[in-house]
């Protein structure tokens, strides 16, 4: 929780997000409450064309 890099955890299943370090709330520039508990998309649309295929890689490949 305190790493100076933003940490999001995401559930693989559902795409909502379930720990959120500080720094990722920053760079979010969305309050925690908005984050959490939602649907990643649903936040954060304005970015979903630049990030959708690397996360979906991630998730369906397992690997970082």
């Amino acid at each position: 929780m305190n790493a100076p890099v933003g940490i999001c955890v995401l559930d693989a299943q559902t795409l909502i997000p379930e720990i959120v370090n500080d720094s990722f709330v920053a760079i979010a520039g969305k309050p925690r409450e908005e984050i959490l508990g939602s649907f990643y998309w649903d936040t954060f649309a304005e970015v979903r064309a630049y990030f959708e295929n690397a996360l979906t890689g991630v998730i369906r490949e397992g690997k970082p």
